[in-house]
């Protein structure tokens, strides 16, 4: 009997050739994963979230370099208002008055009051004048601010007394500013018989700080040591 031909054999199922003993079909490998880093929308939307946080830390951390929290506040937070200081204030030392008050702060005492000065007449002799009071005195007292000595070591003239300060001053009568400056511009020292004459005038800052515009009116007496004056006193507001 004749063999079969090969040829004519059904194919062969490939599915057993590469299963297992036992015939059964071997598994398929699964589908290989893909990676979410590899998708560009992940990508982009990661990197705009590490944008928006890296802004908003630059943002806080200038604002508060630019305004920082004050002293008194507590760390991190920033005072809106200063707090006032609540401790003992140190009193500080009045300002040493350099110039004369405004005329509202002046009180006139009198005005043009007329002063009888005698003329010299002894050896070594001297008057003296009040202005506060518009008075002249023959003694030389702690209350007088002007004084006329004839030599004897004195000198020969009118000299301020008792710490008074006088200067030369106009003939038109001054405000009691004016009067102030007047007096400690001139500082004056003696001034003689001669130049102490009528027409002349003087402000004087008093031995009490009150203010007297000084008018020599006329000279009397034979030796010219004697004089008639006019004197206008203000007096500070106290």
């Amino acid at each position: 009997m004749s063999q079969p031909d090969s040829s004519l054999r059904p194919p062969e199922d490939s599915s057993k050739r590469q299963g297992d003993s036992s015939g059964s079909p071997c598994q398929s490998e699964p589908a290989e994963r893909k990676s979410l880093w590899r998708e560009p929308a992940v990508v982009a939307a990661i990197i705009a979230m590490i944008s928006a946080v890296v802004v908003a830390v630059i943002t806080v951390n200038f604002g508060d370099k630019k305004n920082p929290p004050s002293a008194s506040s507590p760390a991190g937070t920033v005072s809106a208002t200063a707090i006032p200081a609540t401790g003992p204030t140190l009193k500080s030392e009045p300002a040493v008055e350099t110039t004369a008050p405004p005329s509202a702060a002046w009180t006139l005492a009198f005005n043009d009051k007329e002063i009888n000065v005698k003329p010299l007449s002894e050896i070594c002799p001297s008057w003296n004048i009040n202005l506060e009071t518009a008075t002249a005195q023959d003694a030389n007292t702690v209350n007088t601010d002007l004084s006329g000595t004839g030599g004897c070591g004195n000198g020969y003239g009118v000299n301020p007394d008792h710490g008074a300060v006088w200067g030369e001053s106009s003939t038109m009568k001054p405000t009691p500013e004016q009067c102030v400056d007047a007096a400690k511009v001139g500082s004056l020292g003696l001034v003689s018989f001669d130049t102490f004459a009528p027409g002349t005038a003087y402000c004087v800052v008093t031995h009490n700080r009150n203010v007297a515009w000084v008018r020599v009116v006329r000279r009397v007496g034979a030796n010219g040591t004697g004089f008639d004056l006019a004197v206008t006193v203000w007096a500070p507001h106290k």
